[in-house]
């Protein structure tokens, strides 16, 4: 399989007048998948499980920096040998729900998809156009005091969180789960731990989120799922990003059907 450099770009920082440049980076294809549309289906699913009628291409794609999520604008595009554009009827669902994190966040594995079907007898494919990531730069960590009942109101992470709702959280070990909701997102926040009355941290995980709304007026929930009974946890300590920036990483790869 041959590659063609992928390298990253000038980066236009969000909440900041200065500029910085990422380092280099090589992408790769590594899955494909190619799929008629399945006899008798008339909503255009494919044959494999999961998929609809066309290729999808999966990129991964070392960004090197923290990221928050992908801007969904401009994505790549896949072309035939013959430089066709295979795209056709771009899909409803969201990019940001098919993209996988590495563990550390410095990498991402991204779908590119296409609904029309390569040729008979295409050789090769290729992959061009661009991706974006908001990144965090710098963090922050606070300590929120926090009243363990359902429409308390304060101020986390830069953010006006409402509590929702306070449950068991699953599995075998003793665990409490608390959904917070804000008008702002909870993607900047990097990580949570609640502090128990003798000030012992214990480092808490997503446990899930959801938004409402349309455009500017939407409605955010986050759940947090921590260890130890509801009644242990009297505060929340918040680490979050309050520098980010948008990294864009223009795509061009060309590679054959074998790897």
């Amino acid at each position: 399989m041959k590659t063609l450099a992928c390298c990253a770009a000038v980066l236009a920082l969000l909440f900041s007048q200065q500029t910085s440049i990422a380092q280099s980076s090589k992408c790769s294809v590594v899955g494909m998948s190619i799929s008629k549309k399945k006899e008798g289906n008339d909503f255009g699913q494919g044959y494999i499980p999961g998929t609809m009628e066309g290729v999808r291409v999966y990129i991964k794609v070392p960004v090197g920096k923290n990221i928050i999520s992908i801007v969904e604008e401009d994505q790549p595009k896949v072309f035939d040998d013959k430089d066709k554009d295979l795209t056709g009827k771009r899909r409803s669902m969201s990019l940001r729900y098919m993209v996988d994190y590495s563990k550390d966040r410095k990498t991402a594995v991204i779908p590119v998809s296409g609904s029309l079907l390569p040729p008979a007898g295409c050789k090769s494919m290729s992959v061009k156009g661009k991706f974006k990531f908001k990144c965090g730069n710098e963090t922050k960590d606070e300590t929120v005091a926090l009243d363990m009942k359902t429409g308390f109101k304060t101020k986390m992470a830069g953010l006006d969180v409402e509590v929702r709702r306070i449950s068991k959280g699953f599995g075998r070990e003793e665990s409490t789960r608390i959904t917070f909701r804000s008008s702002e997102s909870f993607e900047n926040i990097k990580s949570v731990y609640a502090i128990d009355g003798d000030g012992k941290e214990s480092e808490g995980r997503s446990a899930g989120s959801s938004s409402f709304g349309f455009r500017d007026k939407k409605t955010y929930d986050q759940s947090y799922e921590f260890p130890g009974k509801q009644d242990s946890i009297k505060k929340i300590k918040v680490v979050y990003f309050h520098k980010t920036e948008v990294v864009e990483v223009p795509v061009e790869l060309s590679f054959s059907l074998g790897f």
